[in-house]
């Protein structure tokens, strides 16, 4: 990914926000206990299982992957200083609690969106938040098909359980904007529209890859007055200005014959909505060309299906649409935006190898304790976004200028965050339990009391803890190996 230089304005009105102190919850406690009474998750004045202590409970689980009730419970009780069993917990996780932990990651939501300044990019005057969009599927355990309908395989009688995770993400702070859990049947197409009711606002550019490619939610991004880039969906039709349709591989091969090469030409997408905007095309050169045809090919065997000659080769070009004009970006500048819009597969890999995710959506359990984990995880990575594990830049000042605002250079920021991201979530973790423990000594002691105590009850021998297996054997209950 090409690293960026840019020049940000932030006004004196509209600074970054103050951090949260480590091993906050990304939502006031206020907040939650007026969701929890709406949810139904508190019914009267709790005694134990306070709302914030069981966010901070399902979010430090969610974040060392240990998931079962008992981890779940004996998490609790570290964080309160009181028992409480894994059979009452089970009791209280239900439909309830998981509209309560959505609730909460809808609020923490809403509080980066309002924390985000509106920046004045120096490339981008027209511009004032870029943001990326994209979709992920993740694997469930095979127990819950019925609920997470996936992928079949009919010939060999095969289901599988999975969800779509969608992602609307700032790409210069990195906070997420929206997050939502799919089932897998509704595909980018259905889901591009959700971005436009909730997300947008004025002067945001929207950075979507082809799934995301419908012509009647580009003209709502536009109509919003916020700008779009995208993938060009050579489905649609592309008219001239008589309305005409151009002959794309025609038009690529007379304005950029070489590797290299771009131009653009405003038209017009559909003969039905005729969106406006402008056709970007960018010769990759033959190699990258070979490499498209290869996958396309490789793709219509399993599929059974076939691509024109024309389609094929015009795999050479990558086609860009979008509604700025010439005074906010050139054709350069589109590639090096679009190219950065694959930071949010990053994320992505980042979450199905650097954290425990994979292993809470494949727990064996029933729905709504893996539902809740995974928006647990969810509200967790929020939580991370609002110290800037994410952000592509960081803010450092610069003098003030005679009017008293505030300068800031944004520069792209080292990609070895990512290798660290295991550390930055076990510190977080711990931080999360310190607050509200103290001290390691009475973070152990309280550790060690609820190993003891749900030891006493669990008859599996693989869960009970070293220390009480060597009073078992004291007492001729258990054999050591």
């Amino acid at each position: 990914m090409a690293r960026l230089s840019w020049r940000v304005f932030v006004t004196s009105s509209s600074r970054p926000t103050v951090r949260p102190k480590p091993g906050a919850i990304p939502v006031l406690p206020s907040k939650l206990n007026a969701l929890a009474r709406i949810t139904g998750f508190l019914k009267r004045q709790a005694k134990k299982l306070t709302p914030a202590v069981f966010i901070q409970a399902v979010l430090v689980c969610a974040a060392s992957g240990r998931c079962t009730f008992r981890d779940l419970a004996t998490e609790i009780g570290i964080l309160t200083g009181f028992t409480y069993s894994r059979q009452a917990l089970w009791e209280r996780i239900g439909s309830a609690s998981v509209d309560f932990l959505k609730g909460a990651v809808a609020l923490a939501l809403k509080e980066n969106a309002k924390s985000i300044p509106s920046l004045k990019l120096k490339n981008l005057p027209n511009v004032t938040r870029i943001l990326i969009g994209d979709s992920s599927v993740f694997t469930l355990h095979p127990r819950l098909y019925q609920d997470f309908p996936g992928g079949s395989n009919h010939i060999e009688g095969q289901h599988s359980a999975q969800c779509r995770f969608q992602l609307v993400f700032d790409l210069i702070t990195g906070k997420w904007l929206q997050t939502k859990l799919d089932p897998y049947a509704r595909n980018d197409r259905a889901a591009a529209w959700d971005i436009v009711d909730h997300v947008i606002e004025q002067g945001d550019l929207i950075i979507r890859d082809l799934g995301y490619a419908v012509t009647g939610c580009l003209q709502a991004i536009a109509d919003k007055g916020a700008y779009f880039l995208s993938r060009l969906n050579t489905v649609a039709a592309v008219l001239d200005e008589t309305n005409q349709r151009i002959d794309l591989l025609a038009l690529a091969r007379s304005k950029a014959p070489n590797a290299g090469d771009s131009c653009s030409a405003w038209v017009k997408l559909s003969k039905t909505e005729q969106l406006s905007c402008r056709l970007i095309l960018i010769n990759e050169g033959e190699e990258v060309g070979n490499t498209r045809r290869r996958r396309l090919n490789r793709d219509s065997k399993r599929r059974g299906s076939s691509h024109t000659k024309d389609y094929l080769a015009l795999q050479n070009w990558t086609l860009l649409v979008s509604n700025l004009g010439e005074e906010s970006a050139n054709e350069t500048q589109f590639k090096e935006l679009y190219r950065i819009r694959w930071r949010i597969e990053n994320i992505f890999k980042l979450a199905k190898s650097q954290t425990s995710l994979a292993k809470m959506a494949a727990h064996h359990s029933n729905r709504h304790h893996v539902e809740l984990m995974i928006w647990g995880w969810i509200l967790f990575m929020i939580g991370l976004t609002q110290r800037g594990v994410f952000a592509i830049a960081t803010l450092n000042p610069l003098p003030k200028s005679d009017n008293g605002d505030q300068f800031f250079e944004a520069r792209g920021t080292d990609q070895s965050i990512f290798k660290a991201i295991a550390k930055i979530i076990e510190w977080t973790r711990l931080q999360i339990e310190l607050t509200a423990v103290g001290s390691i000594e009475e973070l152990t002691r309280r550790l060690e009391e609820q190993c003891r105590y749900h030891d006493r009850y669990d008859k599996r021998e693989d869960r009970i803890s070293l220390p009480r297996r060597f009073e078992l054997a004291l007492t001729g209950e258990y054999t050591l190996p």
